[in-house]
């Protein structure tokens, strides 16, 4: 019986509107979920970054292997071409000399390029973090500006003397 009082104290639709009451709630709320939610995907977002570079990298390594293993392939087959015609290995040196040399130069150029492609993904990663924090800001300076435009509730309702008269009579 006491508890059935205290729902229609509380929730009595004449005395209180607890619609009205929990909007600020429900702002709050909002805004926290939203700002959540924007930190959440920043965070994702660099993540899958972070994992493009990852990937970038480890495609650099293997075109320079791959560079490697033809350099090799082509220095094998001059070697064998030169047997073949009777000629001596340092005939053909300067030949290999200059294959190393450009080969050198091609792997360089695989590195730099791999690296470069691993460091933009890496910023795009960072970008989107900071994407992720600003809007959760921005999520939480638009939920404080929603509660600054609402009405402040008045005092003079039948809220406070029910809960008065309630609370001295026990009715």
């Amino acid at each position: 019986m006491i508890y059935l009082k205290w729902l229609r104290l509380f929730f009595n639709p004449v005395e209180f509107d607890l619609t009205t009451a929990a909007i600020p709630y429900l702002l709050v709320a909002s805004a926290a979920t939203s700002a959540y939610s924007s930190i959440q995907t920043g965070k994702a977002q660099q993540s899958a970054a972070n994992e493009q570079a990852r990937q970038a990298e480890a495609e650099g390594r293997t075109q320079q292997i791959e560079r490697k293993r033809a350099l090799i392939e082509t220095m094998a087959m001059q070697n064998v071409g030169a047997a073949a015609q009777g000629r001596t290995i340092s005939s053909i040196s300067a030949l290999q000399s200059e294959d190393v040399r450009r080969a050198g130069y091609d792997e360089t150029l695989i590195q730099g390029g791999a690296a470069a492609k691993a460091q933009q993904y890496e910023t795009a990663g960072k970008a989107a973090y900071t994407s992720g924090l600003l809007n959760a800001g921005s999520s939480l300076l638009s939920g404080a500006t929603s509660m600054s435009k609402l009405k402040a509730p008045t005092t003079s309702s039948n809220w406070s003397s029910t809960a008065d008269t309630y609370l001295r009579t026990g009715y």
